[in-house]
């Protein structure tokens, strides 16, 4: 598949518009995604806890996840965690580096890895370069997916806006409601093209 390749953090998959969005952009093909059973636990426990939902119905939508995106679960990533121990990366985040210096692997030396984190802070970009690791923000990654594929992100957006049935959404509450809570950059570029959404 096409597209940069890149490992969702816990803090990514959290927010159900989020999530629902890196999955419908990933169908378009635009980039690849990856995680780890320890980033769904993750998640689903936040979400579980914070949210109130129950934890079956989290797990319905972690195994629908896995089976449309066949390729994103990254396995073996337990091998690279001593090499990250004298890092600055926050402990309790290596398992996320380490997923991304095992996807790296499997898709060869010179492809690109992307962490993509709301804590910035936890993943020190000289520690990353180091390991020839980069990290993004989901807004500015989403804005650079946008960027590069401007017809398949907005196919992705209007499929996603649709499929949201209840309550169903206009454009505008859509975007504000949904969208715009994580991707404000997004909801601007998209803006002068709501028709298509």
């Amino acid at each position: 598949m096409p597209g940069p390749i890149a490992v969702l953090d816990a803090n990514v998959l959290y927010p159900m518009g989020s999530r629902d969005f890196f999955m419908w952009v990933h169908l378009e093909g635009v980039y690849q995604p990856k995680w780890t059973t320890a980033i769904h636990d993750e998640w689903i426990r936040n979400v579980a806890e914070n949210e109130g939902i129950p934890r079956a119905k989290l797990q319905r939508c972690r195994a629908l996840m896995d089976q449309h995106a066949s390729s994103a679960l990254v396995t073996g990533w337990k091998r690279y965690l001593p090499q990250l121990e004298r890092t600055k990366i926050d402990p309790k985040d290596r398992h996320v580096v380490a997923a991304a210096l095992k996807a790296q692997s499997d898709a060869g030396d010179h492809a690109e890895v992307l962490i993509i984190t709301s804590d910035v802070r936890h993943f020190p970009i000289a520690d990353l370069q180091a390991l020839g690791l980069s990290r993004m923000q989901p807004d500015a990654f989403a804005f650079d997916l946008f960027r590069h594929n401007p017809d398949r992100v907005l196919a992705a957006l209007y499929k996603m806006r649709a499929a949201l049935r209840n309550p169903p959404f206009t454009t505008a509450k859509f975007l504000s409601d949904v969208i715009g809570k994580g991707f404000p950059r997004l909801v601007e570029a998209v803006a002068p093209f709501r028709a298509m959404i």
